[in-house]
């Protein structure tokens, strides 16, 4: 009896090939599903793009391995009728593949198709699992809602699984999958619990879009604080035009040695906001050569967020022992925050040892996404409702994430503060001592709002209240107590005031620094009145909570606070080094 001949055309296309072309060689495998008898399998490919051909032609072994170890050992050959014209492409075939290629035609000896599909280590195969069923997840997200039965092995399937591709060219991945959609199949009416998963999961996808809308928001927003900032601090004062993205794009760091085999493309599904620019990289020394560049030739590339797996090489100690000496992700997270303290970073591993979290604690990670799970003793629901469960804990760590992003400006405005002291000399360590613990205070607390998910209105109170202690050493700096007059302004005498009230040492100064600046607009000693006023009235100050009158610190007045308190520190600093020229010319 003739065997079935399979013939590809357009029709075929969506399903066997991703948006960027890439061969779904799992998908070509479903659609043979019903020919475990065929002694031969005869394929016509020549409905399909030139470039289609090719590529099904250079993976058809890695199919025919797949397909002997799945569906059946029977057939002895394969028939491929083609129109590729590449001789360099078929002759690479036929020396590495032992093809016999005849004018249009390749025959392949399926025995010979052998371990081209390597077994692989217990904790990657894992670590795939995971990525397989995310695709599947991003599949029915699309789906929407299950209606009735579907096809899982034709071309119509809406089940694509194109985003985990990559993972599925190994057989042991790919069996799973086989079994998992083969046992589904005798359910797949029955979908209630998972058209919830669907439903939940398109509201945290729908949620996670407006918090990277949000989150990508900055303080420029504000057109006084846009015109203080950039038309009189940066043109006029000329601090530094560092602190903010202008335009409000989140570069995301991600850190994988396996991101080229599939994850990288499932992020970006997963994450398919435009404003985050994702940036893949597979080592430490990937990392490392990164932040030398960035450093070097373009800030515009530093990360906003990273998300870092735990195992970057094969080095990494396999068992994971609580004494075991760190894994790589680790020292990438402490690379990555020993340059930029502020940095927001998730910890992705396919480990469930809990000391594994409380390393990223200590690390300074402020999430950790277990983004795999044991699967392949469950039910195809529940493991399909499993694979719900890691991508719902995926937008919600990264939820959190995106949380302390928001603070990346109060980071680099506190960084440069701390920077600028250490040009002033011993005698301000007091100044530095104040800065140092309120940056301590700052990390702590940004931290701990996302590990223990705090209100962030309390903790942005918190960090306001807290540069009231930097504003009072500063204020010490300012005015000469021998003169009582004001250390920038030596012709300004302080008020005269009781030792009780406030001397006005600093609004007298930013007075004048905005003459000196011509600093218009809503000028330096206007915020710093606002945020006094605001100050006054935080719940913690002013006492219940309920009282009308009652305010709470946002970013904006957290940031212009220190914006003021890092202009003061660089006219003392000017100061000093004027003093220095004019002693030694």
């Amino acid at each position: 009896m003739m065997s079935k001949q399979f013939k590809f055309n357009s029709n075929h296309k969506k399903f066997l090939f991703s948006d960027d072309d890439t061969l779904n060689i799992f998908n070509l495998l479903r659609l043979f599903r019903e020919t475990n008898e065929e002694s031969e399998l005869n394929i016509e490919i020549l409905g399909l793009d030139n470039n289609n051909q090719s590529n099904i032609l250079s993976k058809l072994p890695y199919f025919l391995e797949l397909y002997k170890n799945i569906i059946s050992d029977k057939a002895d050959t394969a028939t491929v009728q083609h129109s590729v014209d590449d001789s360099l492409l078929l002759e690479n075939i036929s020396q590495e593949f032992n093809a016999e290629i005849d004018d249009g035609i390749i025959v392949f000896d399926i025995h010979s198709c052998n371990n081209l599909s390597n077994d692989q280590d217990p904790h990657l195969v894992k670590n795939v699992r995971g990525a397989v069923l995310l695709s599947l997840v991003q599949d029915l997200i699309t789906i929407e809602k299950i209606r009735g039965s579907f096809s899982l092995f034709d071309e119509h399937s809406p089940i694509s699984l194109h985003a985990a591709s990559i993972f599925l060219f190994n057989k042991d991945n790919a069996k799973m999958v086989w079994d998992v959609l083969i046992e589904w199949e005798k359910t797949i009416s029955d979908n209630i619990e998972i058209n919830r998963k669907i439903h939940q999961a398109t509201l945290e996808t729908k949620k996670i879009n407006e918090l990277i809308e949000n989150a990508s928001q900055n303080s420029l927003s504000n057109s006084f604080f846009e015109h203080l900032y950039k038309n009189s601090l940066v043109t006029n004062f000329k601090i530094k035009d560092k602190f903010y993205n202008s335009d409000n794009n989140i570069n995301l760091w991600f850190v994988d040695d396996q991101y080229a085999d599939g994850w990288l493309q499932l992020i970006k599904t997963i994450l398919s906001n435009q404003l985050i620019n994702i940036e893949p990289f597979s080592s430490v020394e990937d990392v490392e050569k990164q932040i030398d560049f960035v450093l070097s030739f373009n800030q515009d590339l530093i990360p906003d967020l990273a998300l870092v797996d735990l195992r970057l090489n094969s080095n990494d100690v396999c068992s994971e022992l609580y004494n075991a000496e760190d894994l790589s992700g680790f020292k990438v997270v402490e690379m990555l925050l020993n340059q930029w303290s502020g940095l927001s970073i998730m910890i992705a591993s396919a480990s469930n040892k809990l000391w594994n979290m409380e390393k990223a604690i200590q690390k300074g990670a402020v999430a950790y996404w277990r983004k795999s799970d044991e699967v392949t003793q469950e039910s195809p629901q529940s493991a399909i409702l499993t694979a719900f469960d890691i991508y719902i804990q995926f937008t919600n760590k990264f939820s959190t994430i995106l949380q302390k992003m928001k603070y990346r400006s109060v980071f680099k405005i506190t960084e440069e503060i701390r920077s600028e002291i250490s040009f002033l000399g011993s005698e301000y360590a007091p100044l530095e001592l104040v800065v140092e613990n309120y940056f301590n205070d700052l990390v702590q607390k940004t931290s701990w709002m996302c590990w223990r998910r705090e209100d962030n209105i309390k903790i942005n109170d918190g960090l306001y209240l807290g540069i009231s202690s930097i504003y009072n050493e500063i204020e010490n700096f300012l005015w000469d107590r021998s003169t009582n007059k004001l250390v920038l302004d030596p012709t300004k005498s302080i008020r005269k005031v009781s030792d009780n009230s406030d001397k006005l040492i600093i609004n007298d100064t930013l007075f004048y620094l905005d003459t000196k600046y011509s600093l218009s607009g809503k000028t330096l000693k206007d915020y710093y009145e606002g945020n006094k006023n605001i100050r006054n009235k935080l719940p913690t100050i002013h006492g219940s909570e309920s009282a009308c009158d009652v305010k709470h610190a946002q970013l904006i007045d957290i940031e212009s606070s220190l914006l003021i308190i890092l202009c003061l520190i660089t006219e003392l600093k000017n100061i000093k080094v004027q003093t220095k020229t004019l002693q030694h010319p």
